[in-house]
C-alpha cells in the first residue's frame, strides 16, 4: 500500500464540507497474527460506517461510497 503523503494531506485541507473519518490502529508485521489487520479494519470500518449513519447526514449509496477505498484495502 503507498504511503499517505504530505501532497494528499494539503489536497484534503480545504474540503469545508464532511463528514470526515479518521481510522487509526496498530498493525501486525508479516507472521502469525497478520490476519488480525483485516479483522481490525472491519471492525472499525463498520464502527466508523455505525457513526457516520448515527449522524443522518449521508444516504446508504453516499456512506458506500465514502467507505468504498478502505473496503477495497480488504481485498
Amino acid at each position: 500500500m503507498p504511503e499517505f503523503t504530505y501532497d494528499e494531506l494539503r489536497e484534503l485541507l480545504p474540503q469545508k464540507s464532511g463528514p470526515f473519518v479518521t481510522i487509526t490502529m496498530p498493525l501486525e508485521r508479516a507472521g502469525s497474527n497478520e490476519q488480525q489487520n483485516t479483522i481490525r479494519l472491519k471492525n472499525a470500518l463498520r464502527a466508523a460506517d455505525d457513526q457516520v449513519t448515527a449522524l443522518e447526514v449521508l444516504s446508504k449509496e453516499d456512506r458506500a461510497a465514502m467507505f468504498a477505498p478502505a473496503h477495497a484495502l480488504l481485498d
